[in-house]
């Protein structure tokens, strides 16, 4: 978990296994402690964390090496379940 993310943020691998197509996202950026990065940024139609459960959490991709194939459970998430 990484609540300094303000959106959740996966690896661009991960986008055709979510059902993503490239017109479903649009080109964005975000500020890392590495500095500036290129994103596709789209919204999860519903995201499942154990029993919490959120629908339409923004999201972003980035390239899957700075990541190490990791994700990030950001804010976008985490501010909306209750």
């Amino acid at each position: 978990m990484d609540t300094d993310a303000s959106t959740v943020v996966l690896p661009r691998i991960m986008s055709k296994t979510l059902g993503f197509s490239e017109t479903d996202l649009r080109d964005g950026g975000s500020q890392t402690a590495n500095g500036r990065v290129r994103t596709r940024e789209g919204v999860l139609r519903l995201t499942k964390v154990g029993s919490a459960e959120v629908r339409g959490v923004k999201m972003n991709y980035l390239e899957d090496k700075p990541l190490g194939n990791n994700a990030l459970l950001g804010m976008s998430f985490l501010r909306s379940h209750h």
